[in-house]
């Protein structure tokens, strides 16, 4: 009886004061920042190896910031036919990153069917900051392996470089 008693007693007192629950209230802001796409230009006119005799053979490397070594090979005609790294221009969203991926290596095959060779690329970084206005550049070079029985011919490829927002 005692427990009915007490029961009902806790109950009127439940009645008699209330049970609201408590309830609060947050904001939060909601926010998008949208950027130009990204667009990307070759601008020059792409790697070049220069012009070589082949010699004992051995690689010609065309550094990212334009320098090149003949090691093997002998370069000729320097002043007409100079090796260049491959120059891109970006322009994107201003102060983002973005990042850069050109492929492994390139084919170059001979213009009269005398063969091929590869070369191995390197960018000049992997990723870039555009600056202020949302320009940025970046260059690929390579290395060239030239066998010493490697035919005489103009030799060329076409390789992809990606970009993209991080």
């Amino acid at each position: 009886m005692k427990k009915r008693i007490l029961a009902l007693g806790c109950m009127a007192a439940l009645l008699a004061f209330g049970s609201e629950a408590q309830a609060e209230t947050a904001s939060a802001d909601a926010v998008a920042k949208i950027v130009t796409a990204l667009t990307i230009t070759n601008s020059n006119k792409g790697l070049s190896f220069g012009t070589m005799v082949p010699g004992s053979g051995g690689k010609v490397t065309v550094a990212a910031d334009g320098t090149a070594n003949f090691d093997g090979p002998t370069q000729i005609n320097a002043g007409t036919s100079p090796t260049r790294a491959a120059q891109f221009s970006v322009s994107g969203g201003a102060s983002c990153i973005c990042d850069i991926d050109a492929e492994q290596s390139v084919e170059l095959v001979g213009d009269a069917g005398q063969g091929s060779m590869k070369a191995e690329l390197a960018e000049s970084a992997t990723s870039l900051t555009l600056d202020p206005k949302g320009k940025g550049t970046f260059s690929v070079g390579g290395v060239l392996e030239v066998p010493s029985d490697q035919k005489s011919g103009i030799y060329a490829g076409t390789f992809k470089v990606t970009v993209v927002y991080q």
